[in-house]
């Protein structure tokens, strides 16, 4: 039996023997992975990825990274020609690296998950073969530069025994949530309808991206070249979130220091009746009934609350690539194919607990998400549903991921510009102007990323008629 600990940061090694089928000397592999927000799937992560190694004879070294310190450790190993094998990434950074001509293409490998797993959700799919941004043959596959692994299941969470206390109800509607802010506010004995961290990276972002359409303010034009940002839409968007955490006579609607919290303090503040609503980014569920299991029943999962423009979500997702310059990318894709099999999904939803949703269609049907009613809607969540108009914002939404569009993505600036307003360091429609310039400066600097493409060499007919052009 494997028995390793993962942690954040922390480098974890399982060793296993070479099957007999391998022969030869032992052989390792490196795994960089961002970590899921719950520390038991990261677990899971780290020991499913050494078995799945030791099933084609390698020992795996497998190293959590915050994004941040991720893309630099990759940065820095790709210019010392020392990549690892491996890589579990966020939902730009394959885009990227694929544009710099850094990966392998993994169709076949991708293939092969689908036709175990089911289909693919749509826009994972489109950032799976986003990049590079050249012409090709209109008879050659398009290749896949990714493979999507999980998304983060995540939810706007209520205390229905609270709300029902204050004859209220689940807040449909950003007004209703600004409601029940109000309503519930009581500086005096620190007790708030509201509280729920920002955080800076793509859960965020994503939380504002969905809040910003839902305003009608849309990121990019429908190229997905540069910014398309309504001012008045933007700031709509910025100043409906902000009104959950400040009355307009600036007293406070949630808990000091309530937009840094982490898991463990959101989940304390709910199971504890300090807050009765909060946005869940993955684990906050879970991580609440096992402080009080009695909970049960009164606190329920929500779709976010809808906006005039309509009604929206995301969820961040990972995708496993496979660098170039790795030691053995066959080896790699070999690894990723016994990685991503139904029993080993399955463990991880059930570790997750809601907070992990599985990209591929067969993956969502089996009897674990008919053992609480609110895991079906942390599904919904993670993909949005089309019979109730409820749609999955998508990175770059009207447009397509373009490279823009994953440079804006990993920039991490909807959440930075949300907390200058929640702060009050900001007006919403000075953060709005701002906002709008960096996703146009960003964008505009990101297309140096792609890669100059190789010219096409000359076809050999070119001889018989005449001298060959010079390019």
């Amino acid at each position: 039996m494997l028995a390793a600990t993962f942690a954040v940061g922390a480098l974890a090694t399982v060793g296993c023997r070479p099957t007999a089928a391998t022969g030869g000397p032992p052989k390792s592999a490196m795994l960089l992975a961002v970590p899921h927000p719950v520390a038991a799937v990261n677990d899971l992560i780290g020991s499913q990825s050494a078995a799945a190694a030791k099933e084609v004879g390698v020992t795996l070294r497998v190293q959590f990274l915050p994004p941040t310190a991720l893309r630099s450790r990759l940065a820095s190993a790709t210019a010392g020609g020392q990549t690892p094998d491996l890589a579990l990434v966020g939902s730009g950074d394959s885009t990227l690296y694929a544009a710099r001509g850094m990966l392998v293409d993994v169709r076949g490998t991708l293939d092969r998950v689908v036709g175990l797993n089911g289909e693919l959700f749509p826009p994972l799919r489109a950032l799976a073969e986003s990049g590079p941004f050249v012409d090709r043959p209109t008879d050659q596959p398009a290749p896949a530069w990714a493979i999507p692994y999980l998304s983060v299941g995540g939810a706007w969470l209520a205390r229905l025994d609270l709300l029902a206390k204050q004859s209220l109800t689940a807040p449909r509607t950003f007004d209703d949530a600004r409601a029940i802010a109000v309503k519930l506010a009581d500086a005096g004995t620190s007790s708030f309808g509201w509280g729920s961290s920002l955080p800076i990276g793509e859960a965020g972002d994503g939380l504002v991206r969905a809040l910003l359409l839902a305003y009608g303010a849309h990121l990019f034009d429908p190229l997905g070249l540069r910014s398309a940002l309504d001012p008045s839409a933007t700031a709509a968007g910025l100043q409906a979130m902000a009104n959950l955490y400040r009355a307009d006579d600036g007293s406070p609607l949630a808990p000091a220091g309530s937009a840094d919290w982490d898991i463990d303090q959101t989940s304390g503040a709910l199971a504890g009746g300090q807050i009765s609503l909060t946005v869940d980014y993955g684990g906050v569920y879970a991580r609440t009934l096992a402080r009080a299991p009695s909970l049960l029943g009164s606190l329920v999962a929500l779709p976010p609350p809808t906006g005039p423009k309509g009604w929206f979500t995301s969820a961040p997702s990972t995708f496993l690539i496979v660098p170039r310059q790795g030691r053995n990318p066959d080896r790699a894709a070999a690894i990723v194919e016994r990685l991503l099999r139904p029993e080993r999904y399955a463990a991880l939803t059930r570790a997750g607990r809601g907070s992990v949703i599985p990209p591929y269609a067969y993956l969502t049907k089996g009897p674990f998400w008919d053992e609480d009613a609110n895991y079906p809607i942390f599904a919904a969540n993670a993909r949005g549903d089309p019979a109730r108009s409820f749609q999955f914002a998508q990175p770059g939404y009207p447009s397509p991921p373009t490279l823009p569009v994953a440079a804006v993505l990993v920039a991490d600036l909807l959440a930075q510009s949300q907390r200058s307003v929640v702060a009050g360091e900001s007006s919403a429609s000075d953060a709005a102007a701002a906002l709008a310039a960096r996703i146009d400066t960003v964008a505009r600097e990101s297309l140096a990323l792609q890669a100059t493409p190789t010219p096409s060499p000359a076809p050999f007919w070119l001889r018989f008629v005449g001298p060959t052009p010079t390019p």
